[in-house]
C-alpha cells in the first residue's frame, strides 16, 4: 500500500475541488492479473489486517514489511474502492483526489502473494498553470522594481556647464590661469 495524506493541508491552501487527479499505471511483469485500487486508509488497514504485505510511505523508497498469518481476500469482492482497475497487462486507475487519508493498493487480482509490477504514478494539478503564470508576473514586477531602485539609487555625476570667472568650464582651473591673490591690507 502507498499512503496518501491530504487531511493535514488547510482548505485555504488546497481544497477538495482543486486538488487535481492522480493516474497510476501498473504493468504486470510476470503475466499475473493485477489489481490496483484506491480506498480510505482505515478501510484498507481493515482489509489487510493480519495479512503479510509491504507498505510504502513514499514513492521510490524501500517499503516496510508488515507481518501477518492470514491470506488476503480477493480485492474485487470488497466494496471499499473509490477507484480500481484489473488487468493482465496494464491496470490504469485515475482518481480525483479528495480530502482525507487514502491508500493505494497494488496486488494480484486472485490475492496470491508475490507481486511483480512496474508502476508509474502521475499527478495533474489543475491550478499549477495559474500558479506558474502568477509567479512569472510577480517575478517580472520585482525585476522592474529592482531596476528602478538601482536607477534611482545610483550616484550620478552632474556636469555644470556654467563657466567660472576664468572662462573654463566648472571642474578645475586652467593650468595657464593664475589664481588672484588677496590684497595685503597693510600696504597702500
Amino acid at each position: 500500500t502507498v499512503d496518501i495524506y491530504l487531511e493535514d493541508v488547510p482548505d485555504w491552501i488546497v481544497n477538495a475541488e482543486s486538488l487535481g487527479t492522480i493516474r497510476v499505471n501498473a504493468v504486470s511483469e510476470d503475466g499475473e492479473e493485477l489489481f490496483v485500487g484506491v480506498a480510505p486508509e482505515a478501510e484498507v488497514d481493515a482489509f489487510l489486517a493480519d495479512v503479510a504485505h509491504e507498505e510504502f510511505t513514499g514513492l521510490g523508497g524501500p517499503g516496510t514489511a508488515v507481518a501477518g498469518d492470514t491470506e488476503a481476500g480477493r480485492p474485487d469482492g470488497v466494496d471499499i474502492w473509490v477507484a480500481s482497475a484489473t488487468s493482465t497487462d496494464t491496470a490504469t486507475v485515475t482518481w480525483s483526489m479528495q480530502d482525507g487519508r487514502w491508500a493505494l493498493v497494488v496486488m494480484n487480482a486472485d490475492a496470491s502473494p508475490g507481486v511483480a509490477v512496474d508502476m508509474t504514478v502521475g499527478a495533474r494539478i489543475d491550478w499549477l498553470y495559474e500558479l506558474g503564470i502568477g509567479l512569472l508576473i510577480a517575478g517580472v514586477l520585482l525585476l522592474g522594481v529592482g531596476v528602478l531602485a538601482i536607477a534611482l539609487g545610483a550616484p550620478t555625476r552632474r556636469l555644470d556647464r556654467r563657466r567660472d570667472p576664468h572662462g573654463e568650464p566648472d571642474g578645475g582651473p586652467d593650468p595657464g590661469c593664475r589664481p588672484a591673490r588677496p590684497r595685503d591690507r597693510g600696504r597702500p
